[in-house]
């Protein structure tokens, strides 16, 4: 069971209208902020990001690092950030490393502008959380692989058949109960959005 949420990233979420019971999942204890859902508060607060800077790329290596840079409105008195978004084998076993890469550095600059970095990971710094903190090494059994593919299949799903067969293969994972139980509620989360959207 997460900790409570911090007073900072309740007015956060709050601030921009999202609601954490939807944008958030307890992973291992520590509250992790969907993708989407950091897109959404970027497009809320008007950050305007540049178009990414590839810094290293190696498709073959599935190697990508990216530069993002942004700013919290529009003019020279705009806050500002920069941040990198990195994928390599050492911390990344999705099938797309460019596209992990540019989400990564684009979580960040958000996450900065807003005020949300130092008091939420996002779900695509999520590799791997222990004691309340992330882990960069990527192991090689597939469970987490499997994971990674259903949040996936349940974010992308637009229809109720597409999340029911996300729901088959959370029931043949062979995963500890809290993660099973977190991807059900990630499931009925998103049927209630399909349902009443």
């Amino acid at each position: 069971m997460a900790k409570p949420l911090d007073p900072i990233v309740k007015e956060v979420l709050s601030r921009y209208d999202i609601d954490p019971r939807r944008a958030l999942w307890d992973c291992h204890g520590t509250w992790v902020l969907l993708h989407r859902y950091v897109e959404l508060i970027g497009m809320k607060a008007g950050v305007h990001l540049d178009p990414p800077r590839i810094i290293e790329s190696c498709a073959e290596k599935k190697i990508a690092v990216i530069l993002v840079q942004g700013t919290l409105g529009i003019g020279e008195e705009a806050p500002y950030a920069w941040s990198y978004g990195e994928a390599a084998p050492y911390n990344n076993k999705n099938a797309y490393p460019f596209a992990m890469a540019e989400k990564r550095a684009k979580d960040r600059v958000i996450m900065k502008l807003v005020g949300l970095a130092g008091h939420l990971y996002t779900e695509q710094d999520a590799a791997d959380i222990k004691d309340g903190k992330i882990q960069w090494e990527v192991k090689d059994d597939p469970e987490p692989e499997q994971q990674a593919s259903v949040w996936n299949d349940i974010d992308a799903a637009t229809s109720i058949e597409e999340l029911d067969a996300a729901a088959k293969k959370i029931a043949s994972m062979k995963l500890p109960a809290d993660q099973i139980g977190n991807l059900r509620k990630a499931y009925t989360r998103k049927k209630e959005e399909l349902t009443n959207g």
